[in-house]
């Protein structure tokens, strides 16, 4: 499977872990690298998400972020399409870098976009699939769903 992980996925491992949403999350995408690092996934990433890391106010978590996003098996370039389906996503409710994660990972054939937040993932399941061509799920939710 194509999967695209959003910054809030990046982030998560380095975030507060005394909240048990947080560790379960956190081990669930460390499990995901893994998975992807074994080549049973392909993990792809987006110039968008570079940009969006690369806002990070705080400079030891920025550089943390960016290095793991070295490691996707796919940096895909930004795209004049991606831009105007971003505008397109905007305008149903999602913020802009959200809407332009969902246009690179949908015109990139993701099977599946990756993140923590649980506004994105209800509003994308409210639109989905007449609206939105890819699935966004929390990644805890995604690995129960293929069963590792």
């Amino acid at each position: 499977m194509r999967l695209y992980l959003d910054a809030c996925c990046l982030n998560r491992p380095f975030d507060d872990q005394s909240q048990l949403r947080v560790r379960l999350e956190a081990e669930a995408i460390r499990t995901i690298f893994q998975l992807c690092t074994e080549g049973l996934h392909q993990w792809i990433g987006s110039a968008v998400l570079l940009m969006e890391l690369g806002r990070t106010p705080d400079e030891q978590r920025r550089q943390r972020t960016t290095d793991l996003l070295e490691l996707a098996d796919v940096l895909a370039e930004s795209d004049p399409a991606d831009r105007a389906r971003a505008r397109e996503l905007a305008l149903l409710g999602f913020g802009d870098f959200d809407a332009a994660h969902l246009a690179t990972a949908e015109r990139l054939a993701c099977d599946v976009f990756l993140t923590t937040d649980d506004r994105l993932i209800k509003k994308a399941h409210s639109l989905a699939p007449a609206l939105l061509r890819i699935r966004a799920m929390n990644p805890l939710s995604w690995l129960q769903e293929i069963d590792v």
